[in-house]
Order: structure tokens, then C-alpha cells, then sequence
């Protein structure tokens, strides 16, 4: 009995810590392809110029810009949302518990049709939060698990 006990709880603590992480990496909006394009553009005119100054502060943001491009990424763990949004800035984490609800937008449209899409996660009255991962649906579908299964618990 004890055996069976044992195991049972040593698979729970397996099934939780190791096959419960989900990650989504975040789409990339037009408008930061767009500035890194112009910033790497200045960055090679100050080259051109010899501007020391003017090319060091263009290439930190290029570089900065770019880390957030790679490195942005949404897990979902044991009833937590983390957002990382790159190696240079700290990590964010909320309850999932916290979120009311999920509303689907859209930014730009050109004929019509949506330039790109995002999630609002609406946290309370005056709180909401954007992201924008690659599969929003299944995006979705995760929250709705943790947080059906974070209440059933």
C-alpha cells in the first residue's frame, strides 16, 4: 500500500514538473522589422559619417531590438504565465488564475484583411496585457487547460 502511495505521488510530482512546461515563441510584429531596417540603415550611414557616437547608440537598440525578436517567449507552467521578452529585460509572471478573459484583436489592416493579429489577456477592470504568440489557438487552449485544471485541484 505504502509502494503504491509512493508512486503515485512520485508520478504526479514527474507529470507536473516535466511535462506540464509549454512554450510558445511570440510572433514579430511588422513595426519591429520595420524600425530595426531603419536603425540598421543609420546605423550604416554613421558608419559612412564616422559619427562614433551616433553608431554605438544605433547598433545598442539594433542589438537590444533583435534579442526581443529571438528571444521573446510565453511558458506556461503549473498555473503561471511567464513572458520573457529577451535576455536584457526581466521576466514577467501572472496567475493564470487572474485572467477573466481572452479577446482576439487585430492591428493594421490592409484591404480589408488583418496585417497581424494579438491577444488581449484581460486581468481585471484596469488591467490587461498583450501578447502575441505564433499559435494563438493553441495559445488559448493551453490557459483554458491550466486554469480548468488549477480549479479542479
Amino acid at each position: 500500500m505504502q509502494n503504491k502511495d509512493f508512486f503515485r505521488n512520485f508520478a504526479k510530482i514527474i507529470h507536473l514538473n516535466f511535462f506540464m512546461i509549454r512554450t510558445f515563441h511570440a510572433k514579430t510584429p511588422a513595426t519591429s522589422w520595420t524600425l530595426l531596417v531603419v536603425l540598421a540603415f543609420v546605423a550604416g550611414y554613421a558608419a559612412w559619417r564616422k559619427e562614433a557616437v551616433m553608431l554605438a547608440l544605433a547598433l545598442v537598440v539594433v542589438t537590444i531590438i533583435i534579442d526581443r525578436i529571438i528571444h521573446t517567449e510565453y511558458s506556461i507552467d503549473n498555473g503561471t504565465l511567464t513572458i520573457r521578452k529577451g535576455r536584457f529585460s526581466k521576466p514577467h509572471s501572472i496567475n493564470i488564475g487572474e485572467i477573466q478573459r481572452i479577446d482576439q484583436a487585430s492591428g493594421m489592416r490592409i484591404g480589408g484583411k488583418p496585417v497581424g493579429t494579438y491577444l488581449i489577456l484581460i486581468l481585471s477592470e484596469d488591467r490587461e496585457l498583450t501578447v502575441c504568440p505564433k499559435d494563438e489557438t493553441e495559445f488559448i487552449k493551453q490557459i483554458h487547460k491550466q486554469r480548468h485544471r488549477n480549479e479542479n485541484e
